[in-house]
């Protein structure tokens, strides 16, 4: 196996290093200055890519997650990288190890898979997106994966690896897939708890994200969004190195926002149904399909605030 060894100081990489072997490093105790380990299980089985590509992969997920979070969460994490069958990133999978104290990720990538697309691949960033936030309960796991679908697109693309318009294309696609009963005009969601539907789990949860975005910045006069609830979650210690459970890590945004958004909603959406016109909410946001090619309304009511969810956060 072979180890590629980077520290992040401030979210910057610094003294990288690859070698062969299979002691996992020390980390740093402090989160500002965190170690990420890249462990390939026989590299030779890919055909173009080699151990530096895994870390340059690694490295790009990891900023993405710091363009969103303002830093990177954990002290520690370990990436596995195993061989599949294909030209693509097939899958990912993460957890917290207590022992270890240190963040997990499992990732099988295509033995045929080229650079461009494994960096390209939004899997890691989405896994890595899970350490921000505490492993709940089997029965609201729907709120760790929407959180996890919603955050990766606009955090990779304030890395420049998507556009603005590739963001809002991947959710307008996307959530309809939350609602698992009937079809246009999507009218009527939730009754997720323990749900294992899953366009339920990641894009009803991605929906209940915008929603709440959308209502916090409409709240706030934009000055906040559903950005700084998650950030104050990670900087209140509410990451996957916590034992929290999902009603206390959204309690702890509510009171960084200075009223209740979040965990009333999240209970809506838990047990009972939430009326959403999708079509509406498309059409105030500006996101437009003129005979089958997606484009952005800049004209829309709700311009500023799609803005500032794509952009640097808050609207400031």
């Amino acid at each position: 196996m072979i180890l590629s060894i980077f520290t992040l100081i401030g979210g910057e990489p610094h003294s990288a290093q690859h070698l062969t072997g299979s002691k996992l490093f020390p980390a740093n105790a402090e989160h500002s200055q965190s170690q990420i380990i890249v462990n390939v299980e026989r590299p030779e089985q890919f055909r173009y890519l080699d151990r530096s590509d895994f870390h340059k992969w690694a490295l790009t997920a990891a900023s993405s997650i710091k363009a969103f979070y303002k830093d990177y969460p954990l002290a520690r994490t370990v990436i596995t990288v195993h061989a599949g069958v294909g030209d693509t990133v097939l899958y990912g999978e993460s957890t917290f190890n207590d022992e270890l104290a240190q963040g997990e990720i499992e990732v099988q990538v295509g033995r045929e898979t080229s650079f461009e697309s494994l960096i390209s691949s939004w899997t890691l960033t989405h896994e890595m997106v899970h350490l921000t936030f505490p492993i709940v309960h089997e029965e609201d796991r729907w709120l760790a994966e929407g959180i996890a679908t919603y955050v990766e697109p606009i955090a990779r693309k304030r890395t420049g690896l998507i556009s603005e318009e590739q963001v809002w294309q991947e959710l307008a696609e996307g959530l309809p897939q939350g609602f698992s009963e009937g079809g246009p005009p999507y009218l009527r969601i939730g009754n997720f708890r323990g749900t294992r539907h899953r366009g339920e789990m990641y894009w009803g949860g991605a929906l209940f994200c915008l929603l709440a975005d959308l209502k916090i910045r409409e709240s706030t006069s934009n000055r906040m969004g559903l950005e700084d609830a998650l950030v104050s979650i990670v900087q209140a210690g509410g990451t996957s190195a916590s034992d929290w459970s999902a009603r206390k890590a959204l309690s702890v945004a509510d009171a960084k926002l200075g009223k209740p958004v979040l965990l009333p909603l999240f209970e809506q959406f838990q047990d009972e149904q939430v009326e959403v016109d999708l079509q509406e909410l498309y059409d105030k946001l500006g996101l437009v399909y003129d005979q089958g090619e997606f484009r952005l309304n800049d004209e829309a009511p709700l311009l500023p605030l799609r803005l500032a969810i794509i952009g640097n956060g808050g609207g400031k």
